[in-house]
């Protein structure tokens, strides 16, 4: 299944009557082809709250007030949970799946005494599934048409108020003056005339963190009975998606080295100056610095350098005098926004491995020079591997040199109807200097003809 994530742009505000009950039912299809969505194993709950947001002011879940029918989630809350004072409170809708919390809607929630009574036309929720992540598509009252209480759109308040000077319980409409500016639904108030919807306004903040106290076994969000809410500062909408999402760890996304293989031949020496890249994601922390690590070493190269995405840091000298011998680095980070704490990248790890060299010759290989001037050569990684050797049409003399410890266990010719020709190279061993210039003992196989062959063939040769 994967995540719902709500677009905080898409809101749906609810209205609902003073001392009246309140029902709507919400429709949820899928956008593609506006089929049912499956809600098997969706739970939801509906949390009320004034814009102090000290707790919830309202709680309704499968137990007390929604239901789910096929495709329809439907909420119904009894008229004397709404004797609320007149004003706009805040709501969202969460829906939890696998164990994992979404907010699905979120709006104002406005308890009218000029509202009408009773149920609400149904209001129809799109989920995208060819999205990379499903997301949510809201369709908003009055877009088809078909709500009688809807009276059109208009491009300013005066021209609503000169086409409606009154309305009945219930209508409302469009003021949308155009691009630059945002658009207003205005609901009828019978004391108050049309009054505007949602309009935007410097959004308030919390003085002060708070802690949850809610009914046993419910939670807010994702956090539980007796926690504190880290609310100062943040707006409503910020303490929702921190209610939904939690804290996400920053985390390195790359830590390289410029320039630097990760497979060097035995006997390399790392040392000198390097340059160090990485990438973080911060997610909910703040990463200002990070430290350069010497894994191998089990030291700091560099210590709290600005996290700007480069650095240049000479390095501990070491010579991988072995096969598979390694040297590492990484990356650690300092997150400001959680008492810095420290995370550390990927390692990045440097591998030495012996070359094996081979191809055609104008004479047998008989000292280290010879060897490494064959045409071809390529790092033996593992004990069985396969390679070919590209005899072409000139030379009659074709070498194998394997690293010490590898021996040849098979040489098919792919260009004389697969003829096994192992026994055509003979063994002899011979001193091959690694990177470093130390001797390494290398069995070299020479296969002989007494003819070049008039065009190229593929010796497949494997290893053991």
């Amino acid at each position: 299944m994967k995540a719902i994530t709500a677009d905080p742009s898409k809101r749906l505000d609810i209205y609902a009557r003073k001392d009246c009950s309140f029902d709507k039912e919400f429709t949820i299809v899928n956008s593609s082809d506006q089929s049912e969505f499956d809600l098997t194993g969706y739970t939801f709950v509906l949390y009320v709250f004034d814009s102090f947001l000290k707790a919830p002011k309202l709680t309704i879940t499968e137990s007390n007030g929604i239901t789910i029918t096929d495709n329809v989630i439907g909420i119904s809350i009894d008229k004397s949970l709404l004797d609320f004072k007149k004003e706009d409170n805040f709501y969202f809708l969460e829906a939890t799946i696998d164990g994992k919390k979404y907010v699905w809607l979120n709006g104002n929630f406005t308890v009218n005494h000029g509202l009408f009574d009773g149920v609400q036309e149904t209001e129809q929720i799109e989920i995208n599934l060819a999205a990379d992540e499903i997301t949510i598509e809201i369709s908003m009252p009055g877009g088809s048409g078909s709500d009688e209480h809807f009276l059109g759109k208009y491009v300013s308040l005066a021209a609503l108020e000169t086409a409606h000077a009154t309305g009945e319980d219930g209508d409302f409409a469009i003021v949308d003056p155009g691009a630059g500016t945002d658009a207003l639904q205005y609901i009828w108030d019978a004391e108050e005339g049309w009054v505007a919807s949602g309009a935007p306004s410097a959004p308030d903040t919390f003085d002060a963190d708070f802690v949850v106290t809610v009914g046993t076994g419910q939670s807010f969000g994702q956090f539980a009975n007796g926690e504190t809410v880290p609310a100062e500062g943040l707006t409503a909408v910020e303490v929702l998606l921190l209610m939904a999402g939690g804290y996400n760890d920053p985390a390195f996304t790359s830590f390289l080295i410029t320039g630097q293989s990760t497979m060097v031949e035995v006997g390399t020496t790392i040392s000198g100056s390097k340059t160090f890249t990485w990438a973080i994601t911060e997610n909910s922390g703040d990463v200002n610095v990070i430290t350069i690590y010497d894994v191998t070493a089990v030291a700091n190269l560099l210590v709290d350098t600005a996290n700007d995405g480069s650095q240049a840091v000479t390095v501990t000298s070491n010579q991988l005098n072995a096969n598979g011998s390694t040297q590492v680095f990484r990356g650690i980070l300092k997150d400001a926004n959680n008492a810095n704490n420290q995370l550390p990248s990927s390692n990045f790890t440097i591998t030495s491995r012996f070359y094996r060299f081979f191809g055609p010759a104008s004479s047998a290989p008989t000292n280290s020079a010879e060897v490494r001037a064959l045409a071809s050569s390529s790092f033996q990684t593992s004990n069985s591997e396969v390679f070919t050797l590209n005899t072409g049409d000139d030379e009659t003399i074709f070498a194998v040199a394997l690293p010490p410890g590898r021996t040849i266990s098979s040489v098919i010719d792919l260009d004389a109807s697969n003829t096994n020709v192992t026994a055509d190279y003979t063994l002899t061993v011979i001193n091959v200097q690694d990177a470093g210039g130390t001797n390494r003992s290398y069995n070299v196989y020479i296969c002989t003809n007494a003819i070049p062959y008039s065009s190229n063939h593929r010796h497949q040769i494997t290893t053991a």
